[in-house]
This record gives C-alpha cells, sequence and structure tokens, in this order.
C-alpha cells in the first residue's frame, strides 16, 4: 500500500468526499432567497432615491 493508491484509505477519503452527491439543505436555500429578496428591496430603494434626487434638480434647475 502506497500513497494514493487505489485502494489505499487516503484514495478511498479522497473518493468518497468526491464522488458524494450535493445535498442542499433547506436551510441554506432559505437564507439564499431571503437575502436575494433583500439584495432586490435595496436595489429598488436606491434607484427610487435616485429618481427623486433627480426630480428634485431638474425642478431646481427650472426654478
Amino acid at each position: 500500500m502506497g500513497w494514493f493508491n487505489d485502494d489505499s484509505d487516503e484514495a478511498q477519503a479522497y473518493n468518497q468526499v468526491v464522488n458524494a452527491p450535493h445535498k442542499a439543505e433547506l436551510s441554506h436555500e432559505l437564507i439564499a432567497a431571503a437575502a436575494s429578496y433583500e439584495l432586490d428591496f435595496l436595489d429598488q430603494e436606491k434607484a427610487k432615491r435616485q429618481a427623486r434626487d433627480q426630480v428634485h434638480e431638474s425642478y431646481d434647475r427650472n426654478n
């Protein structure tokens, strides 16, 4: 038995980790969804604030 032979403990451990199927946890999915929602909300708020500032600047220039 040598390092990383097909039948070595290291090779078996490596194959077990690398070939394991991906398992999505519900908690991770919920956190990702919440973060995405919050980011979208903040982006919309920023867009509203910028539009409001542009309206005020335009009004100030015309008066």
